[in-house]
């Protein structure tokens, strides 16, 4: 039974970067109209990683096009998460996390993210990133330097000392403060900037 539904950006994993920048008609079972809710039989033209037109017959219409045939996928719109955490290891918990670098976690997050869009998600949110590593991995996939959702990121958290996105579990002979706290209006105004400056689309506050 011809029951598995994929999402459109699964198939871009079946593209390379260089065919992503070709025209390319994707031939699936069968699409979902979620508005609708209904089924139908058509195709969906690619061209530059942007799809162009969804109908019948376009591969009679764009000869020069790439055919992908995908005769038992069900295709659906991309999905949207507004709230992830794509950058480090997410197998670290609690005071395993300290001794994973921002560097470290940049290359997690590469691997996230490819694995984040053929899960279906073509955008997403990632909320709170130490040393602006989300700025880069979302330059990077812009690029197409590597495979990844359409990012919106906010760099470093901006929280209160002791408050939830300060660093809060090592002794205070350590002294270490998270990057974006901030303990008045106009430390937080400064951080605001700075974020912004540092190419961060919005800004994440912790209580």
């Amino acid at each position: 039974m011809r029951k598995l539904t994929l999402t459109i950006a699964i198939c871009c994993g079946f593209l390379s970067v260089q065919s992503m920048a070709e025209s390319v008609i994707l031939n699936p079972y069968q699409i979902l109209n979620v508005q609708s809710g209904q089924l139908y039989k058509a195709q969906i033209l690619v061209e530059n990683g942007k799809i162009i037109q969804i109908g019948s017959n376009l591969n009679k219409k764009t000869a020069e096009a790439k055919v992908i045939n995908l005769p038992d996928l069900t295709l659906m719109p991309g999905l949207m998460d507004a709230h992830v955490h794509l950058m480090g290891n997410t197998e670290l918990k609690g005071y395993a996390g300290i001794g994973e670098s921002s560097q470290l976690a940049t290359i997690y997050g590469v691997d996230n993210a490819k694995k984040t869009l053929l899960s279906g998600f073509t955008t997403v949110r990632n909320v709170g990133a130490r040393s602006f590593s989300d700025v880069a991995l979302k330059e990077a996939i812009n690029k197409n330097v590597v495979i990844g959702p359409t990012m919106f990121v906010s760099g470093p958290a901006l929280g209160i000392t002791g408050g939830h996105c300060d660093s809060n579990l090592l002794p205070h002979e350590y002294d270490h403060q998270s990057e974006g706290v901030v303990n008045s209006p106009w430390e937080a105004r400064k951080q605001v900037r700075k974020n912004r400056k540092y190419g961060a689309d919005l800004i994440k506050f912790c209580a």
